[in-house]
């Protein structure tokens, strides 16, 4: 018998990815997969879509980015040691 997911309520926990279809472990665990792997190998493990993992990734480097603060900085630096076929 298929599983209809609409057949059962979800409740919106503020701090879950909202409509990623997962649940906060499965958030975190993907997370920390993609941290050592690929993103494409961290989600061949659970079976689920790259995109999915991505959409679950950027929502939570959207955060991070969001509590940033800068105001503090006062210079910066930028190092060229790298330069490549189309910067020459």
């Amino acid at each position: 018998m298929p599983f209809l997911r609409q057949d059962y309520p979800q409740v919106v926990a503020p701090w879950a990815c909202p409509n990623s279809g997962f649940n906060l472990r499965m958030e975190a665990l993907l997370v920390i997969l993609c941290k050592v792997m690929t993103v494409s190998r961290g989600a061949q493990l659970p079976s689920v879509s790259d995109g999915r993992v991505w959409r679950t990734l950027d929502h939570y480097v959207d955060q991070a980015h969001a509590q940033e603060d800068f105001s503090t900085v006062t210079s910066g630096g930028l190092d060229e040691t790298r330069l490549t076929a189309r910067t020459q």
